[in-house]
């Protein structure tokens, strides 16, 4: 029966040392390699700015001034209303029909309670932005029905402020438009077309 084979003696067959002399030491495991160099440091990226609200898409706001100039023209109340309507809706999430809302302020009336629902939102949409309301929109109502250009002058300066927090400042002034213009002087052009109308027919019957 085979003797448990010692680790420390050389192999089978190989020559073995002379009795005395010390004995080889047991072979050793090769070295593990050197570990890699690190990469060569990337050098210092530029930080780049940090970017800055579109000023696209913020042209909201319009002057006091020019809309209680233009209000004075007897029918710019229905163009004010079609275009502030629905960016007050869209800012609170709702459904309004603005069409219908609109053709609504020709009813006595019910013309004041569309207008009393449109300060209403836009004193919503000031306090979930954190604005203060100075003037509650019962107070607004009864401005607006005794003072219609103060009234309209108040509710839009409301809006510009809104719109001033809402774009961190980027808001500016919608361009005056020729379709504007022509909302705000319709009544008069009417008048003076009928007029013209009832000369031309006196001159002919005459």
């Amino acid at each position: 029966m085979a003797s448990p084979h010692d680790p420390n003696q050389p192999p089978y067959g190989q020559p073995q040392p002379p009795y005395g002399q010390p004995q080889p030491p047991p072979a050793q495991p090769p070295a593990a390699p050197p570990p890699a160099a690190p990469p060569p440091a990337q050098p210092p990226q530029q930080v780049q700015p940090v970017a800055t609200a579109a000023v696209e898409g913020w042209a909201v706001k319009r002057s006091v001034v020019r809309v209680v100039l233009l209000l004075f023209g007897g029918t710019y109340i229905f163009y004010w209303f079609y275009k502030t309507r629905p960016k007050v809706t869209a800012e609170l999430g709702t459904h309004d029909n603005v069409t219908a809302q609109t053709w609504g302020l020709l009813v006595p009336i019910l013309n004041w309670f569309i207008i009393y629902w449109l300060l209403r939102d836009i004193a919503e949409v000031r306090r979930r932005m954190g604005m203060p309301n100075d003037l509650d929109a019962v107070v607004m109502l009864v401005i607006w029905i005794f003072v219609s250009p103060a009234g309209i002058g108040l509710s839009q300066n409301q809006l510009n402020e809104y719109w001033d927090r809402r774009s961190n400042g980027y808001a500016t002034d919608t361009p005056l438009t020729f379709a504007e213009v022509l909302a705000a002087v319709a009544l008069w052009i009417f008048f003076i077309l009928l007029a013209v109308i009832i000369v031309i027919i006196a001159v002919a019957v005459s």
